[in-house]
C-alpha cells in the first residue's frame, strides 16, 4: 500500500472525527481569512479552512474583491466562532459561522458583501433561503455594497460567462492546430495514442473533441489516472488519531436516456483511536462528479446497489459542491456496511443506481473493494 495525499482524504478524516464527536458544531478562534467568504479556524483538533455556505462573494478579478476580503476580516479575524457544519469538501468545511449570536452569513448580505445563490445551485433549505432572501432584499434596496456597482454581476454568473469565453478560445485554438496538422492529399496522415483500438488506424486527436470529452479528461486529471496504480492507498492524521486506507482510482458511468455522467468512484475504510483501547470505524463508497452543472446535488441524489438482484439502500449523501474554470464540482459519500461492503465485492451481477441514473462497477473495481474488505480486517 502507498500513501495517499492528506488533500484527497480530508473529507473522510472529518467524517469520522464528526461521527466520533456525535456534533456538527465546532468551536475556535479565526486566526486568518483567505478571501471574502473562505477563513482559517483554530480549532483543539487543529487549523481547518472555512467556507461560508448559500453566499458567493466578488472575483479576484471583480470590483470590490478586496473591499469585501477587508470586510469580513473585520468582522471575523481573532474573533471566537461558533463553526456549524453543513458540507465537508476535500480541504475544507463549509459551515454557518456565528460570533456572539450573529450569523456571518447573513451580516455579509445585510452589509452588501455578498450574493446569496440561488436555492437550487446552494441546495439552501427553502425557508432558511427566505429569510436569507429577504436580508439581502434589504441591502439591495439600499444599494449596499455590491447593489451600488453598476454592470457587476454575481460571482456565479461572472465565472459562467468566463468558463465560456475560455472555452471558445480554446476551441478556437484547437481548430488552429488541426488546421496546421492536416493530412495532405499527396501523403496520407494518422495520430495514433496508447488509447486506439489498434496501431496504425487513424486515431483519435490528443484534444477533446466535446464538453463531454473535456470532462471526462478532467475527471482523470483530478483522479489521477497515469499517477496511481491499483491498489490501496493509506493515510494517518496524527492529531485526530484517525487512521484511512481507500482504493485507487476507477470510475463508473452512470446513464438516464441520453444523459450520461462518468463518476470517479474510491471506496474507503476509517479507523479512529478513541483511547482506553477502544476504535471506531467506518466504509464508505464515494464519488465526484465533473460536469457542466451541478447534477447530483439538485437531487436528493440516493444510492442503491443492486448486488445479485438483492437491493441495499444506501440513503442519501453527504459531501460538498465548488466550482471554477472546468466546471462544476461534486464529491458525495455513502456509509455502507461491513456486510454489505463485502455483498458489494462478491456480487456476481452489480448494478448503481443513484435517483434516475443507473450504471455498474467494474470487475477491477470489485476487486479492490476486496482488497480493502481484507485490508480493514
Amino acid at each position: 500500500m502507498r500513501y495517499m495525499k492528506p488533500a484527497l482524504l480530508f473529507v473522510i478524516v472529518l467524517l469520522m472525527a464528526q461521527a466520533a464527536a456525535s456534533q456538527r458544531a465546532y468551536f475556535g478562534k479565526i486566526v486568518e481569512v483567505i478571501d471574502g467568504k473562505t477563513f482559517v479556524i483554530d480549532l483543539p483538533t487543529g487549523r481547518v479552512t472555512g467556507v461560508l455556505p448559500y453566499i458567493e462573494v466578488p472575483e479576484p478579478d471583480q470590483a470590490l474583491h478586496q473591499t469585501v476580503r477587508e470586510h469580513i476580516g473585520q468582522l471575523v479575524t481573532g474573533k471566537y466562532a461558533e463553526l456549524r457544519v453543513v458540507a465537508m469538501g476535500a480541504d475544507r468545511l463549509s459551515g454557518k459561522l456565528f460570533i456572539n449570536g450573529i450569523d456571518i452569513s447573513q451580516q455579509m448580505l445585510r452589509d452588501g458583501a455578498a450574493w446569496l445563490m440561488p436555492m437550487e445551485m446552494s441546495g439552501q433549505p427553502s425557508a432558511e433561503y427566505a429569510s436569507y432572501k429577504s436580508i439581502e432584499s434589504q441591502a439591495k434596496a439600499e444599494r449596499r455594497g455590491v447593489w451600488g456597482m453598476v454592470g457587476l454581476k454575481p460571482a456565479w454568473e461572472w465565472r459562467a460567462e468566463k468558463l465560456e469565453r475560455e472555452t471558445r478560445e480554446k476551441q478556437k485554438l484547437q481548430a488552429k492546430m488541426q488546421a496546421t496538422a492536416a493530412p495532405s492529399a499527396a501523403k496520407p496522415q494518422y495520430v495514433t495514442n496508447s488509447n486506439d483500438p489498434a496501431p496504425g488506424r487513424p486515431g483519435r486527436s490528443p484534444l477533446p473533441q466535446s464538453a463531454a470529452a473535456d470532462m471526462d479528461a478532467w475527471a482523470d486529471v483530478y483522479a489521477g489516472v497515469g499517477r496511481e496504480s491499483a491498489g490501496l492507498l493509506t493515510h494517518f492524521d496524527k492529531q485526530r488519531n484517525i487512521s484511512v486506507i481507500a482504493t485507487s482510482n476507477s470510475f463508473v458511468n452512470l446513464a438516464s436516456g441520453n444523459e450520461r455522467h462518468r463518476l470517479e468512484c474510491r471506496a474507503f475504510f476509517g479507523t479512529r483511536d478513541l483511547g482506553g483501547g477502544s476504535t471506531d470505524s467506518i466504509f464508505l463508497i464515494g464519488f465526484r462528479s465533473i460536469s457542466p452543472d451541478f447534477q447530483f446535488s439538485k437531487m436528493k441524489s440516493r444510492l442503491t446497489v443492486v448486488a445479485d438482484k438483492q437491493a441495499i439502500a444506501l440513503g442519501e449523501p453527504r459531501g460538498f459542491l465548488g466550482q471554477d474554470f472546468v466546471g462544476a464540482h461534486e464529491i458525495f459519500y455513502y456509509k455502507v456496511s461491513r456486510q454489505s461492503m463485502i455483498k458489494i465485492a462478491n456480487a456476481k451481477t452489480l448494478e448503481l443506481k443513484i435517483d434516475r441514473f443507473a450504471g455498474s462497477l467494474t470487475s477491477d473495481s470489485q476487486a479492490l473493494i476486496k482488497q480493502l474488505i481484507d485490508a480493514a480486517k
